[in-house]
């Protein structure tokens, strides 16, 4: 939890609260997760140019369509990890 806190820290300038953490996904010889957490405050996002080319916040449904419609415009391992964890994903928003 505090990993995930500080990545979101870093890549998008936001302090939030790690409520959950997926079990690891592997991709590509690589260990992946997903947290689900609360933001501390309403701010704009801050973004590490270098690593990070868009944000935008969509609900689940629009999420969902995305990455099937249009898969090569996220990281692969999202696509991934969208695959594998949709079912409880959509969980969270009920």
């Amino acid at each position: 939890t505090e990993a995930g806190a500080r990545e979101v820290q870093e890549e998008l300038g936001m302090e939030v609260s790690v409520q959950e953490v997926s079990d690891p996904i592997l991709f590509n010889a690589t260990f992946y997760t997903v947290c689900k957490a609360h933001l501390h405050s309403e701010v704009a996002l801050k973004l590490k140019t270098d690593e990070v080319t868009e944000t935008r916040w969509v609900s689940v449904d629009e999420l969902s369509q995305m990455v099937t419609l249009h898969p090569e415009s996220f990281t692969p391992w999202i696509v991934d990890a969208w695959t594998k964890l949709k079912d409880k994903l959509i969980q969270y928003t009920l």
